[in-house]
């Protein structure tokens, strides 16, 4: 997953668009979320906010917001710096701009953090 967010960052614009739109990439995600947090047998351990807000991130990035909007749910009203920080091409109301387009496509309203 972080490999992915950094593909992103070193990347120009229109291969970011291009890159979060491959099935593949979008599977690969899925996947990930899957078989770790969304893992029936998963039990949220030190860094729960780190791993639901990279999640959050790729998933927002990838257009993705019905399955950002677990994350952002996981999180409540909380989030981390990391990955959002390193994100340094977003600015820095990107998460709560994420998190409102979230849960807007899980049919809740909600903009604030």
């Amino acid at each position: 997953m972080e490999a992915q967010l950094e593909r992103w960052m070193a990347a120009g614009r229109s291969a970011r668009l291009v890159q979060w739109r491959r099935p593949s990439v979008r599977a690969s995600l899925v996947a990930a979320a899957e078989a770790s947090v969304l893992h029936p047998a998963h039990r949220p351990g030190g860094a729960r906010a780190n791993v639901h807000s990279v999640f959050a991130a790729a998933f927002s990035l990838a257009g993705m917001r019905r399955h950002a909007h677990r994350h952002f749910e996981e999180l409540g009203g909380f989030s981390s710096r990391y990955p959002w920080e390193s994100l340094h091409a977003l600015p820095a109301a990107e998460p709560i701009r994420h998190r409102a387009a979230a849960l807007r496509a899980a049919g809740r309203r909600g903009g604030g953090a």
